[in-house]
C-alpha cells in the first residue's frame, strides 16, 4: 500500500494514497459490487435482438421511436443488445452492433471487480476519484457515445 493512509475518504486527495474504508463505506462498496453484478446477470439472462436493437424490450421499454419513425438510430441505439452480447461472450459482434455498449459491459464488469475488492478488503486508492480522473472519464465516455453514434448511422444508412 502506499506511504500515505488516512482514515474515511474525507482525507487529502493525492496520488498513490490508499485510504482504509469505513465499515459504512465498505458496505457501499459491497452494495455497489451487488449492484454491477445484477446488471450482468440481467444482460445475461436478456436474449441478444438479431436486429441489432430492441433488446430492452424485454424488459418492458418502448421501442426506440427515432428508430422507428426515423430510420436512424438514437445515439444508444443496440446497447443493450450489445451488452448482453457481451454477457453471452460475444465480444466481436457486441462491439459490431454497438461499440459504446460493448464498453459498458466491460465497465460493469471491471466496476463489479474493483468495488468488490475494495468492500472485501476495506482498501480503497483516492486518486480514483479525483476531479481530474471523473471529468476524463465523463470526456471519454461522451466521445465513445458520440462516436459509436456515428458508427451507428453510417452502418444504418450503408
Amino acid at each position: 500500500m502506499g506511504s500515505q493512509v488516512s482514515t474515511g475518504l474525507n482525507g487529502a486527495i493525492g496520488p498513490g494514497r490508499w485510504v482504509r474504508l469505513r465499515p459504512a463505506e465498505r458496505a457501499l462498496a459491497a452494495g455497489l459490487a451487488l449492484l454491477f453484478l445484477a446488471l450482468l446477470v440481467a444482460a445475461r439472462l436478456i436474449q441478444p435482438d438479431p436486429r441489432g436493437l430492441g433488446a430492452h424490450e424485454q424488459l418492458g421499454l418502448w421501442p426506440c421511436y427515432m428508430a422507428k419513425y426515423l430510420h436512424l438510430p438514437c445515439p444508444l441505439c443496440g446497447a443493450t443488445t450489445a451488452f448482453s452480447l457481451m454477457a453471452h461472450g460475444a465480444a466481436w459482434p457486441a462491439f459490431r452492433c454497438q461499440p459504446t455498449g460493448a464498453l459498458a459491459a466491460l465497465a460493469c464488469a471491471a466496476a463489479f471487480g474493483l468495488s468488490a475488492v475494495f468492500a472485501l478488503t476495506g482498501w480503497f486508492p483516492q486518486a480514483l476519484f479525483s476531479a481530474f480522473a471523473t471529468r476524463a472519464m465523463a470526456v471519454l465516455a461522451a466521445a465513445a457515445v458520440l462516436m459509436a453514434w456515428l458508427y451507428k448511422i453510417l452502418a444504418t444508412l450503408l
